[in-house]
């Protein structure tokens, strides 16, 4: 049952779970569909912060995983599981890049004012996720 507060996400989750049973693989396979389009939508619509990336790749991992391996997704020719590799390596990219964080919030503290309104102004235009790439290179940055 779907409950008042569920997200699509979950709701497609549930779906797919109660389609387990066999004779149910067609429609299985076409949830499993909807919700990685479900995943690209929170993706591409929402203002970029980690937490939607950290969520959309979650998801679109959960759906591929889903998908028949073979499944052609999208219009690049590629199957659910080449989809689902790519997916992994930029989950498992996002898990190197968390881990520099708390390094990153500590150069900001120290960091020239420049860099400081940089990360600022970024932060207003292309959002969270976007700010912190660019901190995150500015920290790696080699020191004159």
């Amino acid at each position: 049952m779907v409950g008042q507060w569920d997200n699509p996400g979950q709701i497609i989750k549930k779906e797919l779970a109660r389609l387990k049973t066999p004779g149910h693989e067609e429609e299985r396979q076409l949830v499993a569909e909807l919700g990685l389009k479900v995943a690209e939508q929170q993706r591409l619509t929402e203002s970029s912060t980690l937490m939607t990336d950290l969520v959309a790749v979650g998801l679109r991992t959960r759906f591929l995983q889903e998908m028949a391996p073979d499944t052609e997704i999208g219009t690049a020719g590629r199957t659910a599981a080449q989809e689902l590799e790519l997916t992994l390596a930029e989950k498992a990219k996002m898990g190197q890049f968390l881990k520099r964080l708390d390094s990153a919030h500590a150069f900001l503290q120290q960091a020239p004012i420049e860099i400081q309104g940089q990360y600022a102004d970024r932060v207003m235009i292309d959002g969270e996720a976007a700010a912190l790439k660019f901190l995150v290179t500015e920290m790696e940055k080699p020191k004159p």
